[in-house]
């Protein structure tokens, strides 16, 4: 019995303390990066507002439910990301999002033409409200390095419908 009791202050201990770094955590986090593609800023437009296409350039995105002008992600991990735009433009596009994992926030691409194609900068900002999915998320999840994948996988799309 004093065993079982030792292990249920352990787990209470240790559920308080994540709880206590979750809250110490920032709500919202971001995520950029930027690169120069070779390609022309229509054809970047192009490959990212194909979103039906997307399942198969994107490594993390298994399915797409289109609802309308807005769609739904099914990530590899069977999370749900309900996608809609908020700008499109020859030089920006924006969205929002909502996860079925409480998570919400927006995506923006900025396109400025260059001699030797495009330099493409994208920003994520995800928000989490509750501690513990932010220190989940923190310990899983680099924002950054979430970017720069998409831009590699994007380039790689790029190259095969150029």
């Amino acid at each position: 019995m004093k065993i079982v009791i030792i292990g249920v202050a352990v787990a209470a201990a240790a559920f308080g303390l994540a709880l206590m770094v979750g809250l110490l955590l920032p709500e919202t986090r971001t995520g950029s990066a930027q690169r120069l593609m070779r390609a022309t800023p229509d054809t970047i437009l192009s490959v990212i507002t194909d979103v039906a296409a997307q399942p198969d350039w994107r490594s993390d995105v298994r399915a797409i439910e289109a609802e309308g002008d807005a769609w739904v992600e099914v990530t590899r991990s069977s999370d749900r990301i309900r996608f809609e735009w908020t700008e499109r433009t020859a030089t920006t596009l924006a969205l929002r999002f909502r996860s079925d994992r409480g998570v919400v926030g927006t995506w923006r691409a900025r396109l400025v033409p260059e001699t030797v194609g495009t330099r493409l900068a994208v920003e994520e900002r995800a928000s989490i409200r509750g501690p513990l999915g932010r220190l989940i998320a923190a310990l899983l999840f680099d924002p950054n390095t979430f970017s720069e994948r998409y831009l590699d996988e994007l380039a790689q799309r790029l190259e095969k419908v150029s």
